[in-house]
């Protein structure tokens, strides 16, 4: 559930709804561009940029980086599918985010 509050005249109401596509989605790429900036790149877009670079640090960081990646998309989007099919129940964003592989890189 997301609690979310919107000002309605004098008041604050606070609404609850179900987490959404897109809101995995951005919790997700969060994520992704969280551990990227930890390795001190300004998102993970920025990251996979170095792929090809011939200092071979930056590059091996980025196929290091995409490998992963692609790992967190796959885990994000099967564990979607297995709540779309009734294999598990609906996780919250940081029970999702829990699911996912670890950084390739320590802490």
């Amino acid at each position: 559930m997301i609690t979310e509050y919107r000002v309605e005249g004098d008041r604050v109401v606070t609404i609850e709804r179900v987490e959404t596509l897109d809101d995995y989605s951005a919790a997700v790429q969060t994520h992704v561009d969280a551990v990227a900036r930890k390795r001190r790149y300004e998102n993970g877009f920025a990251l996979a940029g170095y792929a090809t670079d011939p200092n071979a640090a930056y590059a091996d960081d980025a196929q290091s980086f995409i490998n992963w990646r692609s790992a967190v998309w796959v885990t994000a989007f099967d564990a979607l599918d297995a709540v779309k099919s009734g294999a598990i129940p609906q996780p919250t964003i940081p029970e999702l985010i829990a699911m996912l592989p670890a950084s390739p890189w320590p802490s």
